[in-house]
């Protein structure tokens, strides 16, 4: 019989293997893109070059929140914290999610890629309240990254493409 292996060697090899549905995390940061790693978690493999638009420009569909969510975000108070106010404003976001009542596979989701898109918004849109700023208006048009850059800190740069330039697409997914 072999001896135990001490708990610090295996503790060092599980933190140095971390799979996201079958691939090492290290991977996914090296060659994946925020909707590439969205993709895998949702559908349980990596897309193609036609998935991955799809799912881009459904993203960028969903960049939008029902005024009663900006009006919530104003009247939080300043000093709140922002996990309990963005707690808060998902919970919120059901009453206005016309699948809020369906739990199919399609509904699910459709409600992921609405809060991935939503939640974001709501991020960029709190901090700019409580610092006095103006809610920057979401862009359809550019990467989920860009946007949130775009909409966090106002920096017109974003549109562009400056927020996606630093990563390659895996190379799985045909790019």
């Amino acid at each position: 019989m072999s001896p135990p292996i001490p708990a610090f060697v295996i503790s060092t090899a599980i933190v140095a293997f971390l799979p996201y549905r079958g691939i090492d995390i290290h991977e996914l940061a090296d060659h994946s893109n925020f909707e590439e790693t969205c993709y895998l978690l949702w559908f349980g493999r990596l897309p193609n070059r036609s998935e991955l638009k799809d799912l881009q420009q459904r993203l960028g569909q969903e960049r939008q929140l029902d005024p009663a969510i900006i009006e919530f975000l104003r009247a939080a108070p300043r000093s709140a914290l922002a996990m309990d106010v963005l707690r808060t404003a998902v919970s919120a976001l059901a009453l206005y999610d016309a699948d809020a009542t369906k739990n199919d596979h399609d509904a699910n989701i459709r409600k992921a890629i609405r809060l991935t898109s939503q939640i974001a918004m709501i991020v960029a849109a709190y901090d700019r309240i409580r610092k006095g700023k103006p809610v920057v208006e979401a862009d359809r048009s550019i990467s989920h990254a860009a946007n949130f850059l775009l909409q966090f800190e106002r920096d017109e740069t974003f549109r562009n493409g400056r927020a996606s330039s630093g990563y390659r697409s895996h190379p799985a997914c045909g790019s």
